[in-house]
C-alpha cells in the first residue's frame, strides 16, 4: 500500500529531525535563552599592569543619543593597587580626548563639564580645577562610578570625535612604578547596573 523505498523514508525522517534540531537552536539563542539573559549592557573592560588592576573601566552612558565632538565624558570602572607600595596615577591619554582629569566628586566633574559645555569663561573661574596626578595607596582602590554618586570621578576632556554606545577606544593609563597599559574602553550602553556590581574582585597582586 506505501510503495515509497524504506530508504527514502528515512533519509526523509533525517530530514526533518535536522530541521527541527536547527529550528530548536535558533529558538534557544534568541531572549529565552542563557545567553540573552545575561547583562546585555558593555559593563567595562579589565586590564593588569604591575600590582595595579583596572576593574569594569567604560565610559559613562551618554545623557543624549550620543557624546558629540568637544563634550567631556566620564569614566566609570575601578583602580586597585594590589600591590604593598603606593603607587599614582600619572596620566590617561586617548585620540578620542584632548586631556582628562580627576575630580574628587562626581559633581564637581558635571559642574566643570556643563561650563565646558556652555563655554562660559566667567562661570569657568569658579568652578573645582582637575588633577592629573592621583595616588593609589598600597591595597587601596578608586572607584570611578560616576554621572551621581559622591566618589571620585575622571573626566575625558574635549573629544576629539561622536562617540556612540557600544563604541570603543583604546585608551591609555600611564602609573608611576606600575607602568602603562593600553586597553579597549566602551561606551555603556546602559546605565542600569551599577559597576560596583559587576566588577570582579583584586587578583591579590598575582
Amino acid at each position: 500500500m506505501n510503495g515509497e523505498p524504506r530508504t527514502a523514508r528515512r533519509v526523509r525522517l533525517g530530514l526533518v529531525l535536522t530541521s527541527a534540531a536547527l529550528i530548536t537552536s535558533a529558538c534557544a539563542a534568541g531572549k529565552d535563552s542563557q545567553t540573552s539573559e545575561e547583562n546585555p549592557t558593555m559593563d567595562g573592560s579589565n586590564a593588569e599592569v604591575g600590582k595595579i588592576d583596572l576593574r569594569g573601566i567604560a565610559i559613562a552612558t551618554p545623557t543624549a543619543e550620543h557624546y558629540f565632538k568637544g563634550n567631556d565624558a566620564m569614566l566609570v570602572g575601578v583602580i586597585a593597587n594590589a600591590g604593598d607600595d603606593d603607587d599614582t596615577l600619572t596620566g590617561i591619554s586617548t585620540t578620542a580626548a584632548a586631556s582628562w582629569g580627576e575630580f574628587d566628586t562626581a559633581k564637581d566633574a558635571q559642574s566643570v563639564i556643563a561650563v565646558d559645555q556652555t563655554g562660559s569663561a566667567a562661570t569657568a573661574t569658579s568652578v573645582p580645577q582637575p588633577k592629573t596626578s592621583v595616588p593609589i595607596t598600597a591595597g587601596a582602590r578608586l572607584q570611578f562610578v560616576g554621572q551621581s554618586l559622591d566618589t571620585g570621578a575622571i573626566v575625558l576632556k574635549g573629544l576629539t570625535q561622536d562617540l556612540y554606545p557600544a563604541a570603543e577606544v583604546r585608551v591609555t593609563f600611564t602609573f608611576a612604578k606600575a607602568g602603562t597599559v593600553t586597553m579597549w574602553v566602551p561606551v555603556q550602553i546602559s546605565a542600569t547596573k551599577g559597576n560596583n556590581e559587576t566588577i570582579p574582585p583584586v587578583s591579590g597582586g598575582e
